[in-house]
């Protein structure tokens, strides 16, 4: 897996996370969506509006949004294997708070090594990178 490959890791943990909510609501009735209600004062009198829920999306949209979140999870799984095989223990615990949990580099380097600058860590996984290309 490559250093591209890996940065794109935490945008599909979100992705899934908002497919899933998606989903979520689709499984729900409209009539079990929270509404809400407001004044429209256009014509000059004040008429009550209702503010229904969002569109259900069909069925093969809803077939596509699980085979689209199977087709992540399968992408984040092969990216937890191979961190998981990194031999060094300490690459594979900035790789794993980094491209996995999402942390910053400052965050690393706190978390990890008190006298190390973000920077430094930085530096030691970009080396790590250039020395293991594949």
């Amino acid at each position: 897996m490559t250093h591209k490959e890996l940065k794109q890791i935490i945008y599909l943990k979100s992705e899934i996370i908002t497919l899933s909510l998606r989903m979520k609501r689709s499984v729900q009735k409209s009539k079990d969506f929270i509404g809400d209600y407001g004044y429209d004062y256009s014509s000059g009198q004040k008429n009550v509006i209702t503010i229904s829920g969002f569109p259900l999306p069909d069925e093969e949209t809803r077939d596509k949004i699980n085979q689209r979140v199977a087709e992540l999870k399968a992408l984040v799984v092969a990216a937890e294997k191979f961190i998981s095989e990194i031999p060094d223990a300490r690459i594979r615990v900035i790789l794993s708070l980094r491209y996995l949990e999402g942390f910053t580099w400052h965050d690393i380097a706190k978390k990890i090594y008190k006298n190390m600058t973000a920077d430094a860590v930085r530096k030691c996984t970009m080396r790590w990178f250039a020395e293991n290309k594949k």
